[in-house]
């Protein structure tokens, strides 16, 4: 009986803590990672069961962004995008990918998106996540030509470039 109120005391007197343990060990149950580095990048910037799909989108984000602004086109192409993929299954990730769009996320969003596909791709059939990483290349692609033009006409700057050669790398893709 004394354990049990002093275990309530504590869930009480440090409820966040609690809930982070939660998330974190419900974060090792889905991507089945023990990297603890990776598991708290992905804590700290908010990921949890419910909205964990969407930093398999970040480059996305990080490419719409990568001129300093995202223009209508490039916004247009990375929600149609998102509406095509799994992440229209889970409303979670889906705002998350959103929120991206409209406020630049963090810089730290983008090395934890590639420390979490190389944890990835450490440890599952590489072939069907080499697939993914080469649609995203390809959307990608589209978002960056769209920034600078209609309708893919644009040239890609510097900075997107930057964005897709570092895709290529993580997933190995051929440019």
């Amino acid at each position: 009986m004394r354990l049990a109120k002093c275990e309530g005391t504590n869930t009480e007197r440090y409820p966040h803590r609690i809930q982070s343990a939660i998330t974190r060990q419900r974060l090792v149950s889905i991507t089945g990672t023990t990297d603890d580095d990776l598991l708290d990048q992905l804590l700290d910037l908010g990921f949890n069961e419910d909205n964990l799909e969407a930093i398999r989108y970040a480059p996305i984000a990080e490419v719409a962004w990568a001129s300093g602004k995202v223009t209508q086109f490039e916004q247009v192409f990375a929600v149609s995008a998102a509406l095509q993929s799994d992440m229209l299954n889970v409303p979670a990730a889906f705002d998350l990918f959103q929120s991206w769009l409209a406020r630049r996320p963090e810089k730290v969003l983008w090395s934890a998106w590639e420390h979490y596909t190389l944890d990835r791709l450490a440890r599952s059939e590489q072939a069907r996540d080499r697939e993914f990483g080469r649609l995203l290349y390809e959307i990608a692609s589209r978002i960056a030509l769209a920034s600078g033009g209609l309708l893919d006409q644009g040239e890609i700057c510097v900075a997107e470039q930057r964005v897709l050669d570092r895709i290529a790398r993580v997933y190995s893709c051929v440019q």
